[in-house]
């Protein structure tokens, strides 16, 4: 693979809109491969035989002895071969999962280990890195919802959740930051109108490889109503639930909230003090990525 070859990352995270963004990108990868656009999503991280190469290589690499290339940058090499000059790479699970996020309270305590791991996978490193933010309580509401529809009954204690100091995005800034020196890093700010994901894809590959294709309906995997996750978790998996979740999410209706309203003032606060932050500079070369405006505020 050639070292002029660029690549960029997007990290996610979960419950921003990453899977609208990665249906987008995996629909039209054809466009982006005539542009010199080669798109890495789940659908190939995550398959059978990459995931499993993946893992195999990072256990070897723990033990000190790593084949070289590793798989990931085997497939990278592959897009190259293929005429693309510029990957990109989205998985929202490179920095950590979901799982730890909700058992200790804290946003991706993981993420400085598995972000090495990442850059030692890489052929390259990343020319730029993009990450989409949530709010402390949309994020962990959105969060709990999801983990009940996937079966998970661990109790929610709101309150815990509501004081934790792992409510910051700043240490995952700082993973990013020290991993990668020498990458552009850019933040959005989650929003759950139809106009962000193509924005952020615009962002990510340019406008013109995706000008023109239909918009994404961007709540592919939004939190859904009390009752209706009630009704969801006692029914078997299949394409029933499917359509009855994709009609709830249709119809809109206020979603799971566990906190209170003085909880969830009290975490606004707190994301707009740190959001505020990052656009000063806290964590240096760390930018704020410019989007379009929602389409309703114009």
């Amino acid at each position: 693979m050639s070292a002029a070859t660029e690549i960029t990352v997007h990290l996610g995270v979960h419950r921003t809109g990453t899977t609208a963004l990665q249906r987008l990108l995996q629909r039209h990868a054809d466009r982006l491969a005539a542009a010199g656009i080669g798109y890495l999503g789940p659908a190939t991280l995550r398959g059978e035989e990459l995931a499993g190469d993946l893992r195999a290589w990072t256990k070897a690499r723990a033990a000190g002895h790593a084949p070289v290339p590793s798989p990931l940058t085997a497939e990278c090499g592959r897009l190259v071969a293929a005429g693309c000059t510029h990957v990109v790479i989205s998985e929202e699970n490179l920095p950590g999962t979901m799982g730890p996020n909700l058992s200790r309270a804290e946003l991706y305590p993981n993420a400085e280990a598995r972000l090495a791991d990442l850059s030692a996978a890489l052929p390259v490193a990343p020319a730029r890195i993009f990450l989409t933010v949530r709010d402390y309580p949309g994020y962990w509401r959105s969060s709990h919802a999801h983990a009940l529809l996937a079966g998970d009954d661990a109790d929610f204690d709101a309150s815990r959740f509501a004081g934790a100091a792992g409510n910051s995005w700043m240490p995952l800034l700082c993973a990013i930051r020290a991993t990668f020196p020498d990458a552009r890093v850019m933040v959005a700010r989650h929003r759950a109108d139809r106009s962000f994901v193509p924005a952020l894809a615009a962002a990510m590959v340019g406008p013109g490889p995706l000008a023109g294709v239909a918009r994404p309906w961007t709540t592919v995997n939004a939190s859904l109503p009390a009752d209706v996750l009630d009704t969801l978790r006692r029914m078997p998996r299949g394409p029933d639930r499917a359509r009855m979740a994709e009609a709830a999410r249709r119809a809109g209706g206020p979603p799971l909230d566990p906190f209170s309203a003085a909880q969830t003032a009290a975490l606004m606060a707190r994301f707009e003090r740190e959001w505020a932050a990052i656009g000063t500079g806290a964590v240096p070369g760390v930018e704020i990525l410019a989007l379009a405006e929602p389409e309703a505020a114009r």
